[in-house]
């Protein structure tokens, strides 16, 4: 039998590359493990809503979301999922999607039905090409603002439908400034009765 001292030994300094490599490859496997997990999380929506409460009546609530998109096959929202409050307790709705993402937006008809209380809608930077009839159906609103920077995306602008705004005599505010707008329904602002203030900022038309 020979020795067991006369085998080789390798000192801790002749182990040291291969140690390295061994944790080298583990810290790839783990980058490469961190970046499909995000990869995953990226194809659905990303949202993130902020809720406020009126001081003067703490059961009107506010809601602001930041959105990648709105509504389409990219990106699905679920307000009855995002917020605890009840959605007919929402008087103040405000949308915002990415200013980044070029990706095209649509809002369906009824979109907003569930907010049968909301007084204020705010979308912006979502890149709307229609303003269909129907998609406000059911609302009752005093403000409303579309601003979907469609400027930034010279080839898109934002076509109304002659009776989108049919059911707001009640609107106060309507701002539909740089949506990149080119022409506009006959008489789709008389319903509005004696609004008391419209913009139409950085658009290719007058009123």
């Amino acid at each position: 039998h020979r020795d067991l001292h006369s085998f080789p030994t390798r000192r801790s300094s002749d182990l040291r590359p291969f140690t390295s490599m061994y944790f080298g490859f583990i810290s790839i496997a783990t980058t490469v493990a961190l970046v499909l997990s995000l990869s995953r999380l990226d194809a659905k929506y990303v949202e993130s809503c902020e809720k406020s409460y009126a001081a003067a009546n703490p059961t009107e609530v506010a809601l602001r979301c930041q959105l990648r998109t709105l509504n389409t096959d990219f990106d699905n929202l679920n307000f009855s999922v995002i917020t605890s409050s009840p959605l007919d307790s929402i008087t103040s709705l405000s949308l915002s999607c990415s200013h980044v993402l070029f990706y095209q937006s649509t809002l369906a008809a009824s979109y907003f039905h569930q907010f049968s209380k909301l007084q204020s809608l705010a979308i912006e930077h979502c890149k709307l090409s229609q303003l269909e009839s129907g998609v406000l159906d059911g609302l009752r609103l005093k403000n409303l603002t579309i601003n979907t920077y469609n400027t930034a995306w010279p080839a898109l602008s934002l076509d109304l439908s002659p009776s989108v705004l049919d059911e707001m005599s009640t609107l106060e505010r309507i701002d539909l400034s740089h949506n990149n707008i080119w022409t506009l329904p006959d008489r789709v602002f008389c319903a509005l009765g004696d609004r008391k203030s419209t913009r139409l900022n950085s658009s290719h038309i007058t009123i």
